[in-house]
Formats: C-alpha cells, sequence, structure tokens
C-alpha cells in the first residue's frame, strides 16, 4: 500500500519535472528564434539559401507544439498535487511556477538525494513498513493464543458455596470438598479432547503466523534490495547524462559559431541544438528516476508511512 506521503512525493516530483521540462523549451525556443532571425538576415543578404529559413522556421513551430504540451502537463500535474493535498485546484492564470516566462535556470534543480544509499542501516528500519508491523502483531497474537489454550488444560479448582459453622457434621464437609475437586477435574481433564484440540489450532495459526512474517520478511528485503539497487542505477546515469549534456551543449556552441563565421551550414546549427536539447531532456528525465528512486527506497525501508505523521521523536527509537 502506497503511503499518502509517498504519492505526494511522486506527484510533486511529477510537477517539478514538467515544469523544467516546460522552461527548458522556452530556452530553447530562444535560441531557435535567433536562428530563424539570423537566417533570415542572410538570406535577405543573399547568403544563404531559403532552405536555411525554412528548416529554421519548421524546427521552431515543432519546438512551440512541444512546449504547449509541457505546459498543459504543467496545469495538470500540479491540479492533480492540489487535489492530492486537500485542495482546490487553481485556475491557470494563477497557477504558481508557471513556464510562461520563466526560464530552466530560474527554477531549482530536481530534488536529489546525495550519496547512493539513504540510510546507513536500513535493516534497523524494516519494523517500521506496515505490512511487516502488521504481520508482526498477527504473530505475536498467535503465539499468545497458544499460552492462553495451554493454560485452559491446567486444572483450575474453585470451592463453591460458604462455609457455615454447625450446618455441617461428621464428614460432611470433607465429602462436599471431595466431591467439588472430583467434579473439577472431571470437566477439565475428561472434555473429550476439546481443549487439546484448541492448543493444536492454536499452535497452528502461530505456524501460519510465522511462515506469514517470515515471507513478508523477505519480501521487504527484496524490495529494498530492488529499491537500493535502482537508486544506484539512477545516480551513475545521471552523471553519465550531465557528461553528455555538456558536450552536446559545447557542440552547440562551436556550430552557432561556424555558422556565424560563414564556415558551416544552417543544418548543422540546427542539428546540434536538436540533439542538445535531446539531452537535456534526458538528463531531466534521469534525475527526476533518480529522485523516484529515492523516494522509492525510503518508501520500501518504511521511512514514508502514514502512521509516522505528526510523531514526536526518532522514528527508530522502538527498533531492536
Amino acid at each position: 500500500r502506497l503511503s499518502t506521503a509517498g504519492l505526494a512525493a511522486r506527484a510533486y516530483l511529477e510537477w517539478r519535472v514538467a515544469a523544467q521540462d516546460a522552461a527548458l523549451l522556452a530556452d530553447v525556443l530562444q535560441l531557435q528564434r535567433e536562428v530563424l532571425r539570423v537566417a533570415t538576415i542572410r538570406v535577405e543578404a543573399g547568403l544563404a539559401p531559403v532552405l536555411d529559413r525554412d528548416r529554421a522556421t519548421a524546427e521552431m513551430a515543432a519546438t512551440e507544439a512541444e512546449q504547449a504540451a509541457a505546459a498543459v502537463r504543467v496545469r495538470q500535474s500540479l491540479a492533480a498535487l492540489q487535489v492530492l493535498a486537500g485542495e482546490s485546484p487553481l485556475p491557470s492564470a494563477q497557477t504558481p511556477g508557471g513556464p510562461q516566462g520563466t526560464t530552466a535556470g530560474a527554477l531549482s534543480d530536481i530534488p536529489a538525494l546525495q550519496g547512493l544509499q539513504p540510510v546507513a542501516r536500513p535493516l534497523d528500519l524494516l519494523r517500521l513498513r506496515p505490512d511487516l508491523r502488521a504481520a508482526e502483531q498477527a504473530l505475536v497474537g498467535a503465539a499468545a493464543d497458544v499460552g492462553v489454550a495451554e493454560a485452559a488444560l491446567r486444572p483450575r479448582l474453585r470451592l463453591p458455596g460458604r462455609l457455615v459453622f454447625g450446618a455441617a457434621t461428621g464428614g460432611g464437609l470433607l465429602e462436599l470438598v471431595t466431591a467439588t475437586l472430583a467434579a473439577a477435574l472431571d470437566v477439565t481433564l475428561f472434555d473429550g479432547g476439546a481443549r487439546q484440540a484448541d492448543v493444536d489450532a492454536a499452535r497452528s495459526r502461530a505456524r501460519s503466523a510465522a511462515q506469514v512474517y517470515r515471507r513478508t520478511l523477505l519480501q521487504a528485503l527484496q524490495q529494498v534490495e530492488s529499491a537500493l539497487a535502482a537508486q544506484q542505477g539512477a545516480t551513475v546515469r545521471v552523471a553519465a547524462r550531465e557528461r553528455a549534456a555538456d558536450a552536446a551543449r559545447a557542440a552547440e556552441m562551436q556550430a552557432q559559431s561556424l555558422y556565424r563565421a560563414g564556415l558551416a551550414g544552417s543544418l548543422e546549427w540546427i542539428d546540434a541544438q536538436r540533439t542538445a536539447l535531446a539531452n537535456r531532456r534526458a538528463l531531466l528525465q534521469a534525475r527526476a528516476d533518480a529522485a523516484a528512486a529515492a523516494v522509492l527506497a525510503f518508501e520500501t525501508m518504511g521511512l514514508i508511512d502514514d502512521a509516522q505523521d505528526g510523531a514526536t521523536g526518532d522514528p527508530r527509537s522502538d527498533a531492536p
């Protein structure tokens, strides 16, 4: 079961990624307008074919279409986040942090987790998982039922009635106590095996609860291992995407300089821009994947849980 905090974290990341993508497209659109302006000047001066201007126009129109789609994703993701927070979605004109007039540099980066592992000792924290807590409580309850059933096998003697001085003479009192003890022993020891059957059933339930707990624990360990592996892999991908984005940006700047100097055509500049945009968007997605992997890692270790909301103190204080 996904916790509310985990859902909110994912919704927030989705909104931030959409806003970053829209701002990135806005930056690229500004560069493409510059490409079109330069291409138009060169065409009018007879220094470049009309093809250069048409290519620049087509590239800019395609980016405008992508930016419009990105703006829709920003509004939709923000509305989903507001509804998840129990608020009414704001109208589009009042949406904070919108892409209009916002550049990618003006927005902070996607939240990232520093380091390869979010906690030092994840096994100490697994007991915070709701499913593991439920399995543990079921096992404790089943073990207690075994003790109750076994205790019922032992005779529980009680002498009914009252002692009245002078009311019994001779061996009457002794005969009464002996008969009462015999009746109690008959009820406890000669019940047709019903109480022993209760003990056997309680032990069977305890064994079943132990198996459920073991299976739940193994599943939790597998989920934690997978989440940590995904987070580590995402961190490596982010580093690789950063190198690719830097190299593509440098190639774009070089193509721009060559085009302005008349040493390269517009096709090279446009291709360099397209490659740089693709790498920057891939880097954005890699950072989003790394953040989502960190959320999943915390979630699988029980660090994101509705039951912990509003709690004070260290949530690991009850860990063994």
